[in-house]
């Protein structure tokens, strides 16, 4: 396996301790295909993600998230050095709505990736054929700093070295 998919898989699998509970997990997303430059997750039916439920449709927001956290994704597998990464602007054209009872696919690729900014365009389905939604995002390109990398994929002991910062957030 590719070095740089391996610290990927490694730092998603870090994101995903937090207790089990969280973004990801409250509302069912799952990644389904890993590579460099593209992912593919699934957002899982339930009823807490209902917006009626006359109709039992998945409300938009959760194709939003699906579709946000698919490109955040991918765009994290293309930084070099590893990094982190944040959405500056995502754009979401929905073409119909999700039928109810059915799991939501997306799939995303980068298109470009500059200096600052990562490029990405994907789609939601859930027959792939039928698209749901299209998705156009732009993503901050932040390379994670040695001390980072070394903490996620190497010496540990490196987080004893870290002073939280103090604040009002």
């Amino acid at each position: 396996m590719d070095e740089k998919l391996a610290q990927f898989k490694n730092l998603g699998k870090l994101m995903s301790l937090s207790k089990n509970e969280g973004y990801a997990k409250t509302l069912g997303l799952e990644a389904v295909d890993v590579e460099i430059g593209k992912v593919v997750m699934k957002l899982h039916y339930h009823n807490d993600l209902i917006v009626s439920p006359q109709t039992g449709v998945i409300a938009g927001g959760a194709v939003t998230a699906l579709l946000d956290s698919c490109a955040g994704s991918v765009s994290i597998t293309t930084l070099e050095p590893m990094g982190v990464t944040a959405t500056i602007d995502l754009r979401i054209d929905y073409l119909r709505l999700p039928a109810p009872s059915k799991t939501i696919y997306a799939e995303v690729e980068v298109v470009r990736t500059t200096k600052y900014v990562v490029f990405t365009r994907g789609v939601a389905w859930q027959e792939k054929d039928k698209p749901l939604a299209y998705a156009t995002g732009n993503f901050v390109n932040n390379p994670m700093l040695p001390v980072m990398k070394e903490m996620l994929f190497g010496n540990t002991k490196l987080v004893d070295q870290l002073t939280l910062r103090q604040g009002n957030y």
